[in-house]
């Protein structure tokens, strides 16, 4: 319904992003979806903003692979 949808605009309007939200991992070329407030919420805090986020975010698979690319 109309309704339903302008309260879906206006809940990813106070957010700030969408939800779901997807991520595309540089390393790897996957996109993953997070649903998750709670997860969200702590990449935004971890890299500053949702934009940060969506521009520098690695997924854990991306980690390992730059990990095992570069050992120490």
């Amino acid at each position: 319904s109309a309704k339903r949808a302008a309260t879906k605009a206006q809940k990813e309007a106070n957010r700030g992003f969408p939800l779901p939200l997807f991520l595309t991992c540089p390393v790897t070329g996957k996109t993953n979806k997070y649903t998750s407030l709670p997860y969200i919420r702590k990449l935004i805090t971890k890299y500053g903003n949702i934009e940060e986020v969506k521009k520098n975010y690695i997924s854990s698979e991306g980690k390992k692979q730059q990990k095992n690319s570069n050992p120490a």
